[in-house]
């Protein structure tokens, strides 16, 4: 996911739009992070939400924060 983020982020996206886009994502893994779908969005979810705070532009592993 990574290596997806850092390609997409390099594109150009003009003329009619913004030069450059970038996005954040939260991952949380299975059985690491559990096993029931509700806990593992809600995982990746506190994950995406420490990777907008901590700079944005960036893919970021759930950890206890």
């Amino acid at each position: 996911l990574e290596d997806f983020r850092q390609a997409f982020s390099s594109r150009s996206f003009a003329p009619d739009g913004p030069e450059q886009v970038n996005f954040s994502a939260g991952i949380a893994m299975v059985p690491e992070h559990g096993v029931e779908r509700v806990s593992l969005l809600k995982k990746a979810d506190e994950a995406l939400y420490q990777a907008k705070a901590s700079g944005r532009n960036q893919t970021l592993v759930y950890a206890r924060y």
